[in-house]
């Protein structure tokens, strides 16, 4: 495997752990690199074709295809809890002292349990 190729598969196996199959933008947005989406499909496709699947625009692993419904069902139990969290938090912009407030975790890449 070379460089490119190399990157994007360390990239996928780190997110499979997470059980989070990724789009090319966010294959793009994570790789460092300057690689074009373009490049890396053609990379995904012709290097790593044997080790990597694409379904309803999502990669992944090959032998893992039951991430691409998870990834919808978590979204849209993400999106719910977004949508909860902004009409609770509406009174703290309010409050004087306060900069931000952040989420992280699965919910910040929009992949959290029911």
């Amino acid at each position: 495997m070379q460089g490119l190729a190399q990157a994007i598969y360390k990239t996928l196996a780190f997110f499979d752990a997470q059980d989070l199959a990724l789009t090319p933008l966010e294959i793009k947005n994570y790789l460092d690199t300057s690689a074009s989406l373009g490049e890396i499909e053609n990379c995904v496709r012709e290097e790593l074709g044997e080790r990597i699947a694409k379904q309803d625009g999502l990669y992944f692993l090959r032998g893992r295809e039951h991430l691409v419904p998870l990834r919808r069902e978590r979204y849209r139990t993400s999106l719910v809890r977004f949508h909860k969290a902004k009409k609770y938090l509406k009174f703290l912009r309010h409050l004087p002292y306060l900069r931000a407030v952040a989420i992280s975790g699965s919910q910040a890449l929009l992949n959290s349990d029911p």
